[in-house]
């Protein structure tokens, strides 16, 4: 009987995780799309531009990312190994926009909100089994 108990219960919070992690997914799976921009970003704004990491994160508008990527552009010019063209600049602003604009903020929040939701629940369901299983030991020490 015990075993059985324990294993509803472990069953029970094994699909409420399962169904957070399915809910939680669609949000923080990465596109083919988001990828390739990402290669390209870490590609080509390697090394070299690491002093302009703190601009990107402070800047949150495409023209200030288009300025800072053109900066990125001229210190990999000196580069021997990274080199930014000119073609490669929208596709990397693109990225940022769609990593870090206020929109994409949102879904952050939006995705952690979910996840932390799914965690309260999930251990609002342990503590309901591990009570049920206090007052299932208490009962029979009486």
């Amino acid at each position: 009987m015990k075993a059985l108990f324990y294993i509803k219960g472990v069953i029970l919070a094994m699909v409420l995780m399962a169904g957070t992690l399915f809910i939680y997914h669609p949000y923080a799976a990465a596109g083919t799309e988001e990828a390739r921009k990402q290669a390209l970003f870490e590609a080509k704004c390697g090394p070299p531009c690491h002093s302009l990491e703190l601009s990107l994160k402070r800047e949150d508008t495409r023209a200030g990312w288009d300025i800072i990527v053109r900066s990125m552009k001229r210190l990999a010019d000196n580069s021997d190994k990274i080199r930014i063209n000119d073609s490669d600049i929208p596709h990397i602003v693109q990225y940022l926009a769609d990593i870090a604009g206020p929109e994409m903020k949102k879904a952050r929040l939006r995705n952690i909100r979910i996840f932390l939701a799914g965690c309260f629940a999930l251990l609002i369901i342990l503590g309901i089994v591990i009570y049920f299983r206090v007052k299932q030991v208490k009962q029979r020490q009486t």
